[in-house]
């Protein structure tokens, strides 16, 4: 099926993932985050110090503005391609979404319009669509 996920490739994406963020932050005396081996994939000590990419609920937290009833990262209930990144094609209409522009890639960080409330931006879109 075509743009299928499965979970060994969101496992391979999540190592390459884990693995530039390892990178982005050498220093001394800070604890790796994630481990790898072949045979388990990737695994994380949630104890450890350096940067490591948020789990699922505080991705989730901070993206409806401290776990308040938001539909999108935007603080918003409607996805607008100005402010979000997504399928906005015709084609791509959703009953929560607007019609617009599809890019088709991922866009530069802060390209878009206004962040949520807590001022982060790009909480919704531009990843999922591309894989």
């Amino acid at each position: 099926m075509a743009g299928a996920r499965s979970a060994a490739g969101d496992q391979c994406k999540l190592a390459r993932c884990a693995a530039l963020l390892q990178l982005a932050q050498p220093g001394e005396g800070l604890e790796p985050v994630y481990a790898f081996d072949e045979n388990a994939g990737a695994t994380a000590d949630w104890s450890a110090n350096r940067y490591r990419l948020p789990t699922e609920a505080e991705w989730e937290y901070a993206a409806r503005e401290r776990g308040g009833p938001k539909r999108f990262g935007d603080g918003s209930n409607t996805a607008d391609p100005a402010r979000i990144n997504f399928d906005a094609s015709v084609d791509g209409k959703q009953p929560y979404s607007m019609a617009g522009d599809f890019r088709g890639k991922t866009v530069p960080v802060d390209s878009l319009e206004a962040p949520n409330a807590l001022g982060l931006h790009d909480m919704s879109g531009n990843v999922w669509e591309r894989y």
